[in-house]
């Protein structure tokens, strides 16, 4: 039997972990073990993921005929149990702990072997309160004595709360208002993010009540904007929970001035000559537009809700904003009016974290001839086009050049592994996803829902985010999108027959269209998504892994495992690994 040592319950990251002490037994003799059982973090965040950590087993190998008959010999083994969690998720998971290669000494008993196991990570719940971690009621130890054979032990204990935490009260706030300006006559339709927004009872512009507010999801709704005075004011939203809190994220602008709703499309090179599209409101009598400071080259009034304007030149790559200026004054800058200059060019990633650059990509470091734990299966680029990072099936984040690292799911455990991972329009953060279809996010991105413990139709493939980092698709093998945050759903090959699995995806850069792409090189396009051609029926040396859009969404390149690149449209080539000797298979590619 087991028997807990030590208090229940308590709560800090700081403090030892529980123990359990174990009889491990077997027809002929019994083992004393300890099971230890790690901490977790003293608060956790609603709808966030926490880990238990430091999750152990030791045992002292007793004096029997078997491991006197063993000794000079080595042993090794695994394990396995079940932990619970009350108020998180999953309900349970099993973990396997092991014990590695160890010498038996002489004489045996004595002889100590400690396993370890990987963090056990949980989902905490959206209400406050505690979240407890349990073990479960029998663990299952197999070890291996080389030269004699396995040796099967159980060792039986209650389940018991082995340590807890503190979900703090979950908070609603506002982390985006689109657009965030309107005229003074109100009557906009505005879109709200944020966390916990359900149940939403009210949303003020100021201490003047929207209407016809509606509830998407809990992470977005809409109201229609009352009238209000010239200036800014803070849209706050009222929950049975709380109201938000007042931040720069919430700002609305009543203005006579222009008001931009759209860039299409909204990314551009650096060289400029981009024709854009700019719509909105109250754009009568443009006076000039602005690609950040620079004008634009030229740009022409089409009615008094829509201008065209070419893009002049950058010298740097990056977003901006675009403003348009006339008698009232300039619009005011939001996330939906900007533009993203890219530089030209592509990487290509291997399994093995090599990196290959082409065109006016840069070669910024990779992981290749480093040791890795899993191999890489992805690759992004930031939005500068001045770094990227590379992500593991384990969940290892490795970033070069400009790109940050802000955490990820290397050493934690997962139950699928990672299998792509895209960032946040601000480069501050990123999210990482798993065959599974979970989400974790990191940095400045936000959670919106994910695929995790729901049934699948097919693993997830890819994740793409959308353009402003408020939503994003999981795209299954099968062709299925999954929808979550501020995504529309355009289509998909889900359901749909396919002679080879879809291995990749890319959206437009207005988020109303995306691309899917077999591992045969057929092409799929859905929504505005442009088909500029395909692979599909053409002989392969190798299969296609992954795709990339063109910043005008004009074109896009395939790439093989063998680093084979083939481009479309106004894609243009600019060399690949096709051919030439490469370590590992090529896994994905990024555009600079």
């Amino acid at each position: 039997m087991a028997s807990l040592v030590g208090p229940v319950g308590h709560v800090g990251a700081d403090s030892a972990g529980y123990t359990l002490s174990c009889v491990l037994t077997q027809t002929h003799f019994t083992i004393p073990g300890t099971v230890s059982t790690g901490t977790l973090p003293g608060t956790v965040t609603p709808g966030k993921s926490f880990s238990l950590t430091n999750v152990g087993l030791s045992v002292t190998l007793p004096t029997t005929p078997l491991f006197k008959a063993a000794h000079t010999r080595t042993i090794s083994g695994t394990y396995t149990t079940t932990v619970s969690a009350s108020g998180a998720s999953p309900a349970s998971q099993v973990q396997t702990l092991t014990v590695p290669l160890t010498h038996i000494g002489t004489p045996a008993p004595g002889t100590k072997l400690v396993a370890n196991g990987s963090p056990v990570a949980f989902t905490a719940g959206v209400s406050a309160g505690t979240a407890s971690v349990l073990t479960g009621t029998s663990g299952t130890l197999i070890l291996t004595v080389v030269g004699i054979g396995a040796v099967h032990l159980t060792c039986t204990n209650p389940a018991t709360v082995i340590a807890s935490t503190t979900v703090n009260a979950p908070k609603t706030s506002v982390t985006a208002v689109i657009p965030n300006s309107g005229p003074l006559a109100g009557g906009e339709s505005v879109t709200v993010f944020g966390t916990f927004l359900t149940g939403a009872t009210a949303v003020d512009f100021g201490s003047t009540p929207g209407t016809t507010v509606t509830v998407k999801t809990s992470h977005e709704l809409t109201a229609v904007s009352p009238p209000g005075a010239a200036g800014a004011v803070d849209v706050t939203v009222t929950t049975p929970i709380s109201t938000s809190a007042l931040t720069p994220a919430d700002r609305y602008t009543y203005t006579n001035g222009p008001i931009i709703l759209s860039v299409t499309p909204s990314q551009g090179p650096l060289a400029g000559g981009t024709l854009v599209r700019l719509t909105g409101l109250q754009l009568t009598g443009a006076t000039g537009v602005a690609f950040g400071n620079v004008p634009a080259v030229s740009f022409a009034q089409i009615s008094g809700t829509e201008i065209t304007a070419v893009s002049p030149a950058a010298g740097n790559p990056g977003a901006v904003d675009v403003i348009v200026t006339n008698a009232e004054g300039p619009s005011i800058a939001g996330l939906q009016d900007q533009f993203t200059y890219t530089s030209p060019g592509y990487w290509e990633v291997a399994r093995d974290g090599g990196i290959f650059s082409f065109g006016g990509a840069p070669f910024l470091g990779s992981m290749g001839g480093k040791q890795l734990n899993q191999p890489v299966v992805g690759l992004a680029g930031t939005p500068t086009g001045g770094g990227y990072w590379e992500v593991a099936s384990d969940g290892g984040v490795f970033a070069f050049g400009d790109a940050a690292f802000y955490g990820s799911m290397g050493g934690k455990s997962l139950n699928k592994p990672i299998v792509g991972l895209a960032p946040t329009p601000t480069g501050a953060g990123y999210w990482e996803v798993a065959s599974d279809g979970g989400i974790f996010a990191f940095g400045d991105a936000a959670f919106y829902g994910s695929m995790g413990g729901r049934r699948l139709s097919a693993p997830i493939v890819q994740l793409v985010a959308a353009p402003t980092g408020l939503g994003y698709w999981e795209i299954g093998a099968d062709g299925t999108v999954y929808a979550f945050g501020h995504a529309g759903h355009y289509g998909g090959m889900g359901g749909k027959s396919l002679n080879k699995p879809i291995v990749a995806a890319a959206a437009t850069g207005t988020f109303n269209g995306n691309w899917e792409v077999a591992a045969d090189g057929g092409l799929f396009s859905f929504g505005d998504a442009g088909y500029y051609g395909s692979m599909g029926g053409q002989a392969l040396n190798e299969p296609v892994v992954g795709m990339a859009a063109t910043i005008d969404d004009g074109g896009y390149w395939f790439v093989a495992s063998d680093g084979g690149v083939f481009s479309f449209g106004d894609a243009i080539f600019s060399g690949s690994m096709g051919g030439l000797p490469l370590n590992a298979p090529v896994v994905g590619i990024a555009t600079a």
